[in-house]
């Protein structure tokens, strides 16, 4: 596990960016979480209106999940990765 001190969020704005850059120079294997809920909504604002709900769902169950294969599972469920509408 690593020390939280070594997890920061990337996204940084304004001045705070170089302050994220130089964070990665001195902790380059430092987790990054990134801006989950903006993702999110950026990914469903692309998809038809019907499919959003179920997407959003399995993205929520993606995101939660505790486990890698607990992730990857919902992803057939929406038929993400293939296909056209």
């Amino acid at each position: 596990m690593r020390d939280n001190a070594e997890q920061f969020q990337s996204g940084l704005v304004g001045r705070y960016q170089r302050t994220g850059k130089s964070l990665l120079e001195v902790l380059p294997d430092a987790l990054c979480q990134r801006d989950w809920m903006h993702k999110k909504r950026n990914v469903l604002d692309k998809l038809p209106k019907r499919r959003q709900k179920q997407v959003k769902q399995d993205l929520d169950r993606i995101y939660y999940a505790q486990t890698n294969a607990a992730a990857a599972a919902p992803i057939g469920s929406t038929g993400a990765g293939g296909g056209s509408d």
